[in-house]
């Protein structure tokens, strides 16, 4: 049969990795056992060793699309929109229609037909005319041990022919963007006529992980079915998943295959540190000993993308970013002004980070606490706030929002955070009550009243200064009298009169 072939093949290929691996220890060229420093690196924990983007052998790939599904964020590509045969990547299509379409009917019995086995090529586990394996078999037989009978027995099913089947297949690609793809089958057998994109797989793939029926079947190890009438037991024919030397404990489905024309695809999704990764290689090459590049690849960029990016924190609620002036405070003139929220972004973990906070007139404070010569390196974050005012007046309750925050990466914007007092501040009566007068003296009442009174004081200096001029005799002195002739008269000598 033909399952018995495809193991036997895969034996052979272990002994020869094996064999090779003794060869490369003992006599093989410089470039083997470069090669065998790559793979030994690349099985290496990230804490270990991270690899190296432009050390991974890229080369033998068509193309490759590292997407970071949690952000929206392609890590690295290469010919992203480059025309190439999907191969075995149709079945990710295939196996998300399908999923999709029997979900909640697992247990159900199909029967097989002879028009359902038809059109069956290339791979294949023998299911024969009259067989009635149930839907669960089925789906793990197609999208687990990709066997292509069993996918034929579904698309019939589900569409009633090929051809319908196939027209299904176009439309979703249509539906989910997937703008430079084109299928002519269900299995991914060669056709010249058939194309698509490692960007167009991503998105395939993006949208496949959100059926979990399907990440179960395509993640799982081994299976054996039970629905038929004899067991019959297959590993994972994605060796990311299977037991093995390629197996890698952080990938999730989705298809790995290959065809002459097409070369070797994989495909799967990862998850570390609370971040999940697309990985799409296509067109990859095997060498002399046999080693799988779309396998190699995909482990290698992995490692360099969970080792490379992450969510670095740019500045917390406790970031001082400013002072701002504050009147009538109890026992400070200034507060501190900090970020709204915490913020952090999905960047290179290399990324270096402005410790100053410029504000639009150049100035700037210390973010943290932190110090830095921010005029003579360059950072590829840099940030910038703008007050909404010049100062405060006590009290000023915490969270007060006083102006923004704007972060830019590598000189493009990213985010604009509001800016808050961090501490509230009290009020000092006192100088509150003076301020109060303060501004009484400043008010348009006040000053109204004080002209009206500057006003009143002149009319009244030249009310007086007008009537003293105007009464009688004004002008013209009064003789003085002489006090002697109120007594008498004129005597010389003056004294009393004397006797007679």
């Amino acid at each position: 049969m033909n399952h018995m072939k495809d193991r036997n093949q895969d034996r052979r290929g272990n002994i020869l990795r094996r064999i090779s691996g003794a060869v490369r220890g003992r006599a093989a060229a410089l470039s083997a056992a470069a090669l065998f420093f790559a793979l030994v690196l690349l099985q290496m924990p990230a804490s270990a060793a991270a690899p190296s983007l432009d050390k991974l052998p890229l080369s033998k790939a068509e193309a490759v699309y590292i997407y970071n599904t949690d952000n929206d964020r392609v890590l690295t590509q290469k010919n992203a929109e480059k025309r190439i045969y999907p191969a075995s990547t149709v079945k990710i299509m295939t196996g998300l229609i399908c999923c999709e379409f029997f979900s909640g009917r697992l247990d159900e019995r199909i029967t097989v037909t002879d028009k359902m086995l038809s059109v069956v090529d290339g791979r294949h586990m023998g299911l024969k005319a009259g067989d009635r394996p149930t839907v669960r078999d089925l789906l793990y037989l197609g999208f687990c041990g990709c066997f292509n009978d069993a996918i034929a027995v579904m698309e019939f099913t589900l569409s009633g022919s090929d051809a319908s089947f196939v027209a299904l297949m176009n439309a979703r690609a249509a539906e989910i963007g997937m703008t430079d793809t084109f299928y002519t089958n269900a299995t991914g057998v060669h056709n010249d006529n058939m194309y698509t994109t490692a960007r167009d797989t991503a998105l395939l793939a993006v949208e496949a992980m959100k059926s979990g029926l399907y990440m179960t079947v395509t993640s799982a190890v081994s299976y054996t079915t039970e629905g038929i009438s004899k067991p019959f037991s297959f590993d994972n024919y994605n060796r990311l998943i299977a037991s093995g030397g390629y197996r890698n404990s952080l990938c999730r489905g989705m298809n790995a295959g290959n065809t002459p024309n097409a070369g070797y695809a994989a495909v799967t999704a990862a998850e570390k540190n609370g971040l999940t990764v697309v990985s799409v290689v296509m067109g990859a090459q095997t060498d002399d000993y046999n080693n799988n590049y779309s396998y190699i690849l995909t482990t290698g960029l992995l490692e360099w993308a969970f080792a490379s990016f992450g969510n670095v924190d740019v500045f917390s609620t406790s970031s001082v970013i400013c002072e701002v002036p504050v009147d009538l405070a109890l026992d400070t003139k200034t507060v501190i002004a900090v970020p709204e929220r915490s913020v952090s972004y999905f960047l290179p973990l290399s990324v270096k980070i402005s410790p100053r906070a410029e504000n639009d007139a150049g100035q700037g404070g210390v973010r943290g606490g932190e110090t830095g010569n921010a005029e003579t390196e360059e950072y590829d974050i840099t940030y910038r706030y703008r007050l909404t005012c010049d100062s405060l007046d006590a009290p000023v309750p915490a969270g007060t929002r006083v102006g923004f925050l704007t972060v830019y990466y590598l000189g493009a914007q990213i985010d604009s955070v509001p800016l808050v007092t961090k501490s509230p501040v009290s009020k000092s009566e006192l100088l509150y009550v003076f301020d109060r007068v303060r501004e009484f003296t400043k008010s348009d009442f006040f000053i109204g009243m004080l002209i009206t009174a500057a006003g009143a004081t002149v009319i009244y200096i030249v009310a007086s200064a007008v009537i003293r001029g105007s009464r009688p005799g004004n002008g013209k002195k009064r003789p003085r009298r002489n006090p002697s002739r109120k007594n008498g008269g004129d005597r010389l000598g003056g004294g009393t009169p004397g006797r007679r």
